[in-house]
């Protein structure tokens, strides 16, 4: 039927195809969808919320349209007695009363910037769902199958391009230039910006590649659909996630184990498991050599493991009933850091996870979390066996993804973007049991007018609430460049801008830490006034804005930093000790306290801060350390053993001065200026041999720099050696240097 021929319109056959649309758009776009095209600063799980909120309300407004006009109605006294809608409201009250209960109430409504996980995220998900299961049984059994089938071949589509995208990237074909490049790593990321996250998404859509094989039956479809599984299945071993991996081996072991028990005869003979079996093999033998050369090089996920589950249980037992709060997790486990974790995290950095979903969520959520959590699985389950007798193949393999899911979820933690797809999941098979039951005559169509009416104005604001969010991380992602190209003063121009941005407030105190933390990590030492000027006026507002609640430590070490610069170094002291209660071992505290204690000239103080803060960092030895790791704990080393030989220096000594310069160097032997503090160190201590061997060894490392010879001629003049400092101001000369040899 054409819908637009004046005779045969439908209004209602127009809505459903827009609809349907839509939902496919969804599915299709959500997995792939980072901000590249806008470039906000996080640009994963926050572009991916922005994108299905953008969905949600032209499918609710939509829907709504729909219901008025047809002829066809929905019942929400039906609904509410199928368990999908049940378990899902109890998740989002216990989660509400979580959010409640917690000492920063805001964070779990938001979520983090990062994650997105708080309790408007979990709105979205389920609201999506619900969308989508009243829409695919609206019409009742006509064309049902097929837009089931749709909706699974729009995934299957995304799947394939992530997988290809992720692939390349391992051969260094990519148009994104990452922190930790895959091509590196040997750990690809692709549209999820981790490898343990694209896994996880993975290991919920692979097993669709076999309905997928079974439904289109002509050889190009299952041509397709067999390489688009190989491709999956490759992508899959490259994130090098050996909790993914572990899945797919108990999954071929339980299946083995099934068929030499029942029915293995048949099974063995299949063609199709013969297909399968060949694919899976084959991937294992492309990537096996992978496995064996990068695992062992990483640090022990287990020992990883078991230092967060011992943290996470401590923070439980703080909370049992209704936990901290979503996207709390940082907050509760910094209480518990210690020097081993930056083994397997940077220095300084708290784990937000337990990587366990029994834990994430009993700390979370508290134990009626976990009830409710518990009680929506087992539901989903229950489901899949109520639709195997209507739509079998469908079910069984939407649950054999979920299941690989929630079994490696035991070991990682679920993001938006795999959590998107479960839900999807819930409702495709809350739709199968409950296929044609809604189609009833409606009644009331005024309420539905105002439903209408209701969800416009709450869609409108939602539009704005997106834009501001966005606008706010854009301008906070051009703060970073900014601050990367050493603008300060156009980094604060671009954070006023974000401020104008309006975005919510919970958001905008976070921003504000963030900056004041990365500004004031870095300041130029000989500001001018108007610049200082500028600096203090803008620090003083977000001075206001912090902590976040009582356990913030970044909001109280942030604070620490703009009171230092603001010269009010008693209220700096009260909040480092702030930082100290929260966390007695966390390193940026004691280096701040360092820092503070030379500002106050306490230089006994700032020595025993530094001294601290190197036995909260791991050996260098340290063979579960990758490179980057490694470079952070460099990078830190290099921090303090600085601080070490500035407050020797001032302190007179030296001789330990240039001890702990010496050291600095070792940590970056790029960075030359230590290596000429350590021979002007020498020279204070008389030590002039000394000094002339660092300087060199300086001269080795840069023999274009003048700087090196015309320091060796100054200490040889000082020496009384003229013939061979003369030397050494002729070379300086030939370098560039115009000064005066006699001079």
């Amino acid at each position: 039927m054409n819908i637009f021929k004046r005779s045969h319109f439908s209004w209602e056959i127009f809505l459903e195809i827009l609809i349907d649309a839509l939902f496919l758009a969804a599915v299709f776009i959500v997995p792939l969808w980072f901000s590249y095209l806008f470039p906000t600063y996080h640009i994963h799980e926050f572009s991916k919320l922005a994108l299905i909120r953008l969905f949600i309300w032209p499918l609710a407004i939509l829907t709504i349209v729909r219901l008025i006009i047809s002829h066809s109605g929905f019942s929400l006294n039906h609904l509410v007695k199928r368990y999908f809608f049940q378990s899902s409201l109890i998740l989002l009250l216990v989660i509400g009363l979580s959010c409640l209960f917690s000492v920063d109430p805001a964070a779990g409504f938001w979520g983090s910037l990062e994650r997105q996980a708080g309790w408007r995220s979990w709105f979205y998900l389920i609201f999506f769902a619900f969308l989508l299961f009243v829409n695919l049984n609206l019409k009742g059994k006509k064309c049902f199958d097929d837009r089931l089938a749709a909706i699974i071949t729009a995934a299957g589509f995304s799947a394939t391009i992530v997988a290809i995208y992720g692939l390349l990237q391992i051969v260094n074909i990519d148009f994104v230039s990452w922190s930790e490049p895959p091509y590196l790593t040997m750990r690809t990321v692709s549209t999820f910006g981790q490898p343990n996250f694209l896994a996880s998404w993975l290991l919920l859509v692979f097993p669709l590649n076999f309905y997928l094989f079974r439904y289109y039956k002509n050889f190009y479809g299952k041509f397709f659909w067999s390489l688009s599984a190989f491709f999956q299945l490759s992508c899959l071993f490259m994130t090098g996630s050996r909790s993914a991996i572990l899945v797919l081996v108990l999954a071929v072991l339980s299946f083995l184990a099934i068929a030499a028990v029942k029915k293995w005869r048949r099974i063995f003979a299949s063609k199709r498991f013969l297909a399968a079996a060949l694919v899976f093999l084959l991937a294992v033998l492309l990537y096996s050599s992978f496995f064996l050369k990068n695992f062992g090089s990483r640090a022990s996920s287990l020992e990883a493991r078991s230092q967060l589950f011992g943290a996470a249980v401590s923070g439980i037992i703080e909370a049992p009933f209704f936990g901290h709060g979503s996207d709390s997790g940082q907050d509760i486990f910094i209480k518990y850091y210690s020097r081993d974790w930056a083994s397997f995290m940077s220095v300084g950095q708290s784990a937000d996870r337990a990587h366990n979903f029994i834990l994430d969520a009993l700390l979370s959520f508290g134990f009626l979390g976990l009830a409710s959590l518990l009680f929506l699985y087992f539901g989903f389950f229950i489901l899949t066996r109520e639709a195997r007798y209507k739509q079998q193949g469908l079910s069984i393999f939407l649950s054999l993804g979920v299941l690989f899911y929630l079994v490696f979820l035991l070991f990682n933690f679920s993001t938006v973007g795999s959590e998107f797809y479960f839900w999807i999941y819930l409702a495709i098979l809350a739709a199968i049991v409950n296929e044609g039951a809604v189609d009833y005559k409606l009644r009331r169509r005024s309420l539905w007018i105002i439903a209408l009416l209701l969800v416009s104005v709450v869609s409108f604001e939602d539009f704005r609430s997106i834009y501001r969010e966005s606008l706010a991380d854009y301008y906070f992602k051009l703060s970073i460049a900014n601050i990367d190209a050493g603008q300060p003063l156009a980094a604060l121009e671009n954070y006023q801008a974000l401020e104008n941005s309006k975005t919510n407030d919970y958001y905008q105190k976070i921003y504000g830490r963030s900056l004041a933390m990365l500004l004031l990590s870095d300041i130029n030492p000989n500001q001018d006034l108007s610049e200082k000027t500028v600096f203090s006026e803008e620090l003083k507002n977000i001075e206001h804005l912090l902590p976040l609640s009582e356990n913030d430590y970044r909001g109280f070490l942030a604070l620490a930093n703009i009171q230092s610069y603001l010269g009010q170094y008693s209220l700096a002291e009260d909040s480092l000790n702030q930082v100290f209660t929260i966390s007695p071992l966390w390193t940026p505290a004691y280096l701040e306290a360092g820092r503070l204690a030379l500002l106050n000239k306490n230089y006994q103080k700032a020595e025993k801060a530094y001294n601290l803060a190197l036995m909260t960092l791991p050996e260098i030895s340290d063979n579960s350390l990758d490179y980057y790791r490694l470079q952070d704990l460099r990078v830190n080393r290099q921090l303090l053993y600085s601080g070490l030989g500035e407050t020797a220096l001032v302190k007179g000594d030296f001789l330990a001065a240039a001890a702990n310069y010496r050291l600095a160097y070792n940590d970056n032997p790029s960075n030359l200026v230590f290596l000429k503090k350590a021979a002007d160190s020498y020279y204070l201590a008389g030590d002039f041999a000394s000094a002339i061997i660092y300087l060199r060894h300086g001269q080795l490392r840069s023999p274009n720099d003048y700087n090196w010879p015309l320091a060796i001629a100054l200490l040889l003049q000082e020496k009384g050696d003229q013939a061979l400092a003369d030397s050494y101001f002729k070379e300086a000369v030939n370098l560039g240097w115009e000064g005066s040899i006699n001079n």
